[in-house]
């Protein structure tokens, strides 16, 4: 019964969002031309459920690899002004409408990765994750957009820090994902998103945070 509801209600949402799309988009695309030469659109290729590759689609937010950019701080620069305010307010994310319309992704779910990153994120006791529908947004997309914005450019102390965290908060929403979490996850999605366009820069960790680390700090004991 919770995957038909959920089906249900990511058709709702997708086809809400989708609306959205058809009357922002002009906006969009202007203020992507003029601030960058290159497509609106930016395709790229993510693993979904059961390791199947899905074209994932967003609002181009950086300049177009020409090759001077190397490395996490560097490719920061590659944002454009516009491209900044599209991540911040998540209106980069709106075209995958597209993905949860065709089944792809789910409103909730672990995050979709890079082909390049899927056997390094999800290998062993993490191949879990890849057995449920990616989403839009999860437990660790959030810590992400609330903790690890502020890393990018520092690639040590993220992947040190903050990947960890990530990898075990889409462990813990698979072994808790319901209706109920789903709901919660949707709201906390909405608020947060509010909050920091009103200018909100600071969050405390979450609940889930600490659950997650104090099972990081035992697995960590286990294999010392």
């Amino acid at each position: 019964m919770y995957e038909i509801i959920k089906r249900v209600f990511d058709i709702l949402f997708g086809c809400f969002l989708m609306m959205v799309v058809i009357v922002t988009y002009p906006f969009v695309a202007i203020g992507i031309k003029l601030s960058s030469p290159g497509p609106v659109m930016y395709v790229s290729t993510r693993i979904g459920k059961g390791g199947k590759p899905l074209k994932f689609y967003k609002y181009r937010s950086m300049h177009i690899d020409n090759g001077r950019y190397t490395g996490m701080s560097e490719e920061q620069k590659r944002v454009f002004t516009i491209g900044k305010i599209i991540r911040r307010t998540k209106i980069d994310e709106f075209p995958q409408a597209i993905n949860v319309l065709k089944g792809d992704l789910s409103v909730v779910g672990p995050r979709p990765m890079l082909t390049t990153n899927v056997s390094k994120m999800y290998g062993g006791r993490y191949e879990p994750v890849l057995t449920v529908a990616p989403g839009l947004t999860s437990y660790a997309s959030l810590f992400d957009y609330t903790h690890g914005d502020a890393l990018v450019g520092n690639r040590e102390v993220y992947l040190k820090t903050i990947v960890p965290v990530k990898r075990e908060l889409e462990l813990y929403y698979v072994e808790h994902k319901g209706l109920w979490t789903d709901i919660k996850l949707i709201f906390k999605t909405a608020g947060i998103i509010i909050a920091v366009v009103f200018g909100k820069k600071e969050f405390d960790y979450p609940k889930e945070y600490y659950i997650v680390k104090k099972r990081l700090q035992e697995l960590e004991e286990n294999v010392m």
